[in-house]
């Protein structure tokens, strides 16, 4: 994934290798938003 802040918004961009299982995403999408409470942003999760 990258991630790039715009503003008061943290976006996360992900291109997965491959299609990913329900579980998957979630993991995902659990990590992204822990990373936008490190960095201090609202997440934005965009699936490419």
């Amino acid at each position: 994934w990258r991630h790039e802040r715009k503003g008061d918004r943290l976006v996360v961009g992900v291109e997965p290798f491959g299609d990913l299982s329900p579980a998957a995403k979630r993991g995902v999408e659990e990590e992204a938003d822990r990373l936008a409470g490190f960095l201090g942003g609202r997440l934005e999760l965009a699936w490419r």
